[in-house]
């Protein structure tokens, strides 16, 4: 298979910037080595490749490193796999060839709490990983079973500690404004962060993807929140979702807000920070060079609600967008959002029972199932 035409992105790859601060050598470019993912959170869209997990070999994965370098001079990449580390198999085979034949390339990559070791770990740091990332979500253990099912806080505390130990940096993923938070769980979970002292964090503003299983409890429901379901603001940039715990989602934007400033002012942060700073020279000198924008945005985040509230613009539906859709699923995947969304914890056979009698009135009526089973 051929390597995705880099050669086509205008002005790559000099003019192509990763998340500031996560590289230390340039320039960088991003890869995808495989498809699909092996858990069923409730966030997340799997109507694509549903039940399906298929990786690039890792010779394959290196001759890719080895083009983007040889060929555009490419010495980070981040690795933007839903779960890069799911094949063990094939990220030990992968760290042995950039071992045995090194690159000079540095990269990132996205991990599982409770689905890695202390040998991968020592592995990935051996072949030039600098940070990897996982998904934490929530720190409110009602918000973790109910959205990210098997993994708990003592297993991301211990992660950490591994992560660290094997002389790698630790980027907690985290998501506010899914159902049933509140400002209360917001706060459990900026607490959380910086009890962690992590190197990097990333807490995106919760957009429902049609098709995950939550998308009907958020698009066709008022049960949890409110909802604007306007595509062109589903960009996890904006609150689009509205749940019961919060008056407005200008409360929600300076909460946000708040947390982001505390994560970046915390003392243990900015030692982190200075100690690395000639290592991240060209992401400072980036910041430097768009000094005006870097204003505008540290500005943005002191905002507070009143000022939020004065700053908000009305933007119009347009015309043309559908309101109401309703993915079409798999049997499978019916199944998979029935377990996933269940308040009560069900088996799969369980879910199967109950779909069996309406398999044959099409998708609607597997989603009113789906709806009935997760009350």
């Amino acid at each position: 298979m051929p390597f995705p035409a880099y050669e086509k992105l205008a002005g790559f790859p000099h003019a192509y910037h990763l998340p500031l601060f996560s590289y230390e050598k340039r320039h960088g470019a991003t890869m995808i080595t495989s498809r699909g993912c092996p858990y069923t959170c409730s966030f997340c869209d799997r109507t694509v490749f549903e039940r399906l997990y298929k990786t690039n070999s890792a010779q394959y994965t290196y001759a890719h490193m080895k083009y983007l370098r040889d060929r555009f001079g490419v010495h980070h990449i981040n690795m933007y796999d839903d779960l890069f580390t799911a094949k063990k198999q094939r990220v030990f085979d992968l760290c042995q060839l950039l071992i045995e034949k090194p690159l000079g390339i540095q990269w990132n990559c996205a991990i599982r709490t409770g689905h890695t070791s202390d040998e991968m770990l020592a592995k990935l740091k051996q072949a030039g990983v600098l940070m990897v990332s996982m998904g934490i979500e929530s720190a409110d253990p009602d918000m973790m079973e109910r959205h990210k099912a098997g993994v708990t806080l003592d297993a991301v505390r211990d992660t950490v500690r591994q992560i660290r130990a094997a002389g790698l940096r630790a980027k907690g993923l985290f998501i506010f404004g899914m159902p049933g938070e509140t400002p209360e769980t917001v706060r459990t979970t900026s607490d959380f962060i910086l009890s962690l002292e992590l190197d990097e964090m990333n807490m995106t503003k919760f957009s429902p993807l049609h098709g995950a299983p939550i998308w009907d409890e958020c698009a066709n429901s008022d049960s949890s929140g409110e909802m604007i379901e306007d595509w062109r603001l589903m960009n996890c940039l904006n609150f689009v979702f509205l749940p019961h715990g919060f008056k407005s989602r200008e409360e929600m934007d300076a909460l946000y807000n708040w947390h982001v400033r505390r994560f970046y002012d915390s003392k243990a942060y900015r030692r982190r920070f200075a100690k690395r700073l000639w290592a991240h020279r060209w992401s400072f000198w980036h910041v430097v060079r768009h000094l005006p924008e870097t204003i505008a945005a540290a500005r943005y985040f002191s905002l507070n609600r009143e000022q939020l509230v004065r700053t908000k613009g009305e933007f119009v539906l347009h015309p043309r967008q559908p309101v109401g859709l309703k993915p079409f699923l798999s049997p499978d995947l019916q199944i998979d959002n029935m377990v996933s969304m269940s308040r009560q914890r069900i088996s799969r056979r369980e879910a199967m029972k109950a779909l069996a009698p309406l398999t044959g009135n099409g998708n609607a009526c597997g989603m009113s199932a789906f709806r009935q089973a997760a009350v």
